[in-house]
């Protein structure tokens, strides 16, 4: 199973509804899943570790970019939780990055990762 199956499988076991995977954003780009969780909407970027050479800060770095992206350009300043998504385990240094990340730049990403297949864990600071 691909690490987005996991993944809607594991939001719909927690609650998540009107899951859109892969919505359009503009001409060219797609959000990889877009839901809702309680009344929070949530836009989601998907990294498969071993496409960044197993780095977990490499495909982070990607996924913020992407995110950011969908979340700000051409468009007017939505209130999205912005996630990013790995299909493995991050470390302390991971940790610490996004948060200083969320505290200097006043935003809301969480990463989930992957500890075991379909064993997500959610990290916010």
């Amino acid at each position: 199973m691909q690490l987005s199956e996991r993944f809607i499988k594991w939001i719909k076991k927690i609650g998540a509804y009107n899951i859109n995977p892969e919505q359009h954003c503009n001409e060219r780009d797609r959000i990889d899943v877009a839901f809702k969780l309680k009344k929070s909407s949530i836009i989601s970027e998907l990294k498969s570790l071993s496409s960044y050479d197993n780095s977990p800060k490499r495909a982070i770095r990607a996924a913020i970019g992407q995110l950011l992206d969908y979340q700000y350009f051409n468009k007017d300043e939505k209130n999205l939780n912005l996630w990013i998504v790995l299909d493995g385990d991050i470390s302390k240094k991971e940790k610490d990055f996004i948060t200083r990340i969320n505290k200097n730049h006043n935003l809301s990403i969480s990463i989930i990762y992957e500890k075991n297949i379909d064993n997500f864990i959610e990290f916010k600071n």
